[in-house]
């Protein structure tokens, strides 16, 4: 159950991602720019190893739909939780009935 509050915490990260994803875009439009700065080809390596980085970034955001996921499920764990809860009533209940019958 602690773990989900971790979870909280990267999903706030990756609401920092999805900026980052914006950016991405951004050094895209730099990359078509590029043919116009052929000749500075110092810049452009530094732009390639960028737009590396915008993939790493495209696939976290992947795993932060995993994470939406496990948010989901954990709202249903917790719904499970309470009614086990339910559950335990229910079965204190019949142990109260099984004590009478011995009586």
């Amino acid at each position: 159950m602690e773990r989900c509050g971790v979870m909280k915490n990267d999903m706030k990260r990756c609401g920092v991602m999805e900026n980052n994803m914006e950016r991405c875009g951004v050094m895209k439009n730099d990359m078509e720019r590029y043919g116009v700065m052929k000749n500075d080809m110092k810049r452009y390596g530094v732009m390639k190893n960028d737009m590396k980085r915008c993939e790493v970034m495209e696939n976290n955001m992947e795993r932060c739909g995993v994470m939406k996921n496990d948010m989901e499920r954990y709202g249903v764990m917790k719904n499970d939780m309470e009614r086990y809860g339910v559950m335990k009533n229910d079965m204190e209940a019949k142990g109260t009935m099984i004590n009478e019958k011995d009586n």
